[in-house]
C-alpha cells in the first residue's frame, strides 16, 4: 500500500517541508547536510511542487492538517488586511499573493470567519476609522484615505451606514 501526497511547496515553511520529507522517507539519514537545506530553500522559493510517495502507508506526524493550514492562511490574510488597510485591497490580489484560487479563499474565509472577505474588510475599515476619529484630530478626508477610501463621499456614506451617524457626529459623540 502506498500514499501519494501532492505538495505546493510555497505554502509551507522550510521546517514543514523538512518534516514532510522525513515522513516520506523514514529511517533515511540526512546525508545531504547543507545541500539538502539549500535544495529545500530553492524548491520553496521557486514555488515548485513535490509529489511524495510513502510506501509504508503510515500517517504523517507533525505536519499541519488541512484545517489548521486553512486557519493559518486566513490568519495571514487578516494580518495582511490589517497592515494594508490604507490601500485598495481586493480578494483577487490577496489570493494571488498567497497562491490560492480566489473563489476557494473566499469560501474558506467565509467558513472560518462567518462573514465574507468584503464584509470583513468593510468592518475593519470602519472600526479603524472610528478609532482614528476618537483618538486623533485628523481631518475626515485624511482618515478616509488612511482606511483605504479615495472617494470621500463614498466613505461618508459607508461610515453612516455602519454607525448610523456621520463621521463628524461620531467624533462629537466620542468627545463628550
Amino acid at each position: 500500500m502506498f500514499k501519494v501526497l501532492y505538495i505546493h511547496l510555497s505554502r509551507y515553511a522550510e521546517s514543514d517541508i523538512d518534516r514532510l520529507l522525513d515522513w516520506s522517507m523514514p529511517g533515511v539519514p540526512d546525508t545531504c547536510g547543507n545541500d539538502r537545506n539549500a535544495l529545500l530553500r530553492m524548491l520553496a522559493e521557486n514555488s515548485y511542487s513535490l509529489v511524495i510517495i510513502n510506501t509504508n502507508g503510515t500517517q504523517m506526524e507533525g505536519a499541519e492538517t488541512k484545517q489548521h493550514h486553512g486557519e493559518n492562511v486566513i490568519h495571514k490574510v487578516k494580518e495582511y488586511v490589517d497592515k494594508m488597510l490604507h490601500t485598495n485591497i481586493t480578494l483577487k490580489e490577496i489570493s494571488r499573493k498567497f497562491h490560492f484560487n480566489c473563489s476557494y479563499l473566499g469560501q474558506k474565509f467565509k467558513h472560518q470567519e462567518n462573514m465574507s472577505f468584503n464584509e470583513y474588510l468593510f468592518m475593519q475599515r470602519m472600526e479603524r476609522a472610528k478609532i482614528l476619529l476618537e483618538q486623533t484630530d485628523l481631518k475626515v478626508y485624511e482618515i478616509a484615505k488612511r482606511v483605504g477610501y479615495t472617494e470621500l463621499d463614498w466613505f461618508y456614506k459607508r461610515f453612516k451606514t455602519y454607525t448610523g451617524v456621520s463621521a463628524n457626529e461620531y467624533r462629537k459623540m466620542a468627545a463628550s
